[in-house]
């Protein structure tokens, strides 16, 4: 499969050169703070950030391991969980209610852990 073939199947936010939210300014100390700190009480804009985070940073990081391991089945793994993934950010987006919000995200965050990955 050619990279242009693989970037559209993986990414559906944005390419970044490095997906963990220090390096890459889609969020900021104050905000990643804020999250963990106000947590369901936080801004809804500011969840609908990390929910965008969290998606960018998982497809990010599976096309960074498809590309240097060149398995397939970890590729089919990781789609079927970025799938997954762009579903529950998509209700986040589409709520207001920032404990329903907030609720998603942690959903968000069980299915990255499920395959070891940490956005944070």
């Amino acid at each position: 499969m050619d990279l242009k073939s693989l970037i559209s199947r993986l990414i559906s936010t944005q390419l970044v050169e490095n997906p963990y939210w220090v390096h890459n300014k889609l969020l900021n100390y104050k905000e990643v703070d804020d999250f963990f700190r106000y947590r369901e009480y936080a801004d809804p804009d500011l969840l609908n950030k990390v929910a965008y985070y969290i998606l960018t940073y998982v497809e990010n990081l599976a096309l960074s391991g498809y590309i240097l391991t060149q398995d397939k089945q970890y590729l089919e793994t990781m789609e079927y969980y970025i799938h997954k993934l762009r579903d529950v950010y998509h209700k986040i987006i589409h709520t207001e209610d920032s404990k329903k919000k907030y609720n998603l995200i942690e959903n968000m965050l069980d299915l990255c852990f499920e395959v070891g990955i940490d956005p944070f």
